[in-house]
């Protein structure tokens, strides 16, 4: 009986570390998000073009994905769909 409340008690912290720890996560994350929200908004202001970080683009590519590194350039720029396919090319072909 004392060894599966031993036991019980055990997993129970480790189930509540393990949920602190993904609550953590999302908070970082969530700061992270509004930081870059701000940069980009200081750089808007000051007139200079806001970095856009296309290493999930390079990824799906080499992934043989060109439809998911349009999907992504075009959430990343918020260039249309024409715009978008044409700059994953003009990528791909730098790559190979």
């Amino acid at each position: 009986m004392e060894t599966f409340l031993f036991v019980g008690a055990i997993v129970i912290c480790a189930a509540l570390s393990f949920s602190w720890g993904l609550k953590q996560q999302d908070l970082q994350r969530a700061a992270l998000r509004r930081l870059d929200t701000k940069v980009d908004l200081l750089l808007e202001h000051a007139g200079l073009q806001p970095s856009v970080d296309l290493t999930d683009v390079h990824e799906a590519l080499n992934k043989g994905e060109p439809i998911r590194a349009v999907k992504i350039y075009r959430e990343a720029t918020g260039v249309d769909l024409m715009t978008a396919k044409l700059a994953v090319d003009e990528i791909q072909r730098a790559q190979t």
